[in-house]
């Protein structure tokens, strides 16, 4: 049984200037961020435009984005920093209609890896890779599947191949998220629930000492449940909110980097470059958790040196929708 062509993707490239770029790292004002935000939101725009007016992009229902990043320079990339950037690029994309909605029922996953070559100097490259896929497939099932296989392949397995996970309960006042402004994050720090005013110097360098903080709550949890250090890793982070809610899960982006750079200080991995972090995946847990805290489960997954995000979860797609087919062939007796 053959997968038609439109349930296998397709690409969008996007080249930032650097006057643009944001990253999670990316220390600005709320008013700097804001006018990043809108700039590339509109550039976005024109390009998802045209592929559409091209045939080369078309609507969605349940899918995964995959972001390959391209950096002026090549060395200790980490490309899940790019969330800042992406974050617009998918609210283009929705409203131009490509998916009803990007949030986790509908984006269930974002993963973001290092493209092979460097950008031209002044410019950021992504390649947005849009893979829909059927609704029992699962992100961290297909990343396990493809890297077994890899290892079956490559005829040596090391300890801890099956990967392990570290579950981290965040309180409120140490999550970040890009739905949270710095003045959101002020108000927290000062027991409210939301700011009152935006765009005031006062809170410029309030995510940053959040981070940090974070930093060493996540230290601390590292070494109580334990972890295999690993040479190269995919990481696959579950977020878990006190809402039933189908919030965005890579608006974690921030806090998760918090989370590898913990690791990276405890000696889990050597540091949190594409080296070694070859994928970060985000997507929502079900359920929800104790009021004021959020959860992340970081399933780690070591990979053989063959191992290749993109190509893992569009194969792996493509074998969802072909047993999805069969499975649905099978109980209505005509072909779907």
């Amino acid at each position: 049984m053959t997968v038609s062509a439109g349930l296998q993707g397709y690409v969008a490239e996007f080249a930032i200037p650097e006057a643009q770029w944001q990253s999670t790292e990316t220390r600005e004002t709320e008013r700097e961020r804001s006018r990043r935000r809108r700039w590339v939101r509109i550039y976005a725009s024109k390009v998802w435009a045209h592929l559409i007016s091209q045939g080369e992009a078309w609507q969605v229902n349940r899918f995964v984005a995959i972001i390959g990043v391209a950096c002026p320079y090549m060395d200790n990339v980490t490309p899940g920093f790019a969330a800042e950037t992406v974050k617009p690029i998918i609210d283009a994309g929705t409203k131009k209609g490509l998916w009803e909605d990007d949030d986790s029922s509908h984006r269930h996953s974002t993963i973001y890896f290092q493209l092979p070559d460097p950008s031209p100097s002044g410019t950021y490259r992504l390649s947005v890779y849009i893979i829909p896929i059927p609704k029992p497939y699962h992100v961290a099932s297909g990343i396990a599947i493809n890297s077994i296989r890899q290892w079956d392949d490559a005829g040596e397995q090391p300890d801890g191949f099956e990967g392990y996970s570290v579950t981290f309960a965040i309180p409120r006042k140490f999550w970040i998220t890009s739905n949270l402004t710095d003045s959101d994050l002020l108000a927290i720090q000062n027991g409210h629930h939301k700011a009152l005013t935006w765009g005031g110097k006062e809170a410029t360098e309030i995510r940053h000492q959040v981070a940090d903080s974070l930093l060493e709550l996540c230290k601390y949890t590292w070494l109580d449940q334990g972890f295999v250090p690993t040479e190269q890793f995919v990481a696959v982070a579950g977020i878990q909110y006190p809402k039933q809610t189908d919030s965005d899960p890579d608006n974690a982006a921030e806090t998760v980097a918090q989370i590898l750079k913990a690791g990276a200080e405890v000696k889990a991995w050597t540091d949190t470059s594409s080296k070694h972090c070859q994928a970060v995946a985000f997507y929502k847990m079900p359920g929800q958790c104790q009021s004021r805290y959020h959860i992340v489960q970081l399933l780690i997954f070591p990979v053989a040196p063959t191992f290749h995000i993109a190509a893992a979860i569009a194969s792996t797609a493509l074998e969802g929708w072909e047993t999805y087919q069969m499975t649905r062939t099978h109980k209505t007796g005509a072909p779907q």
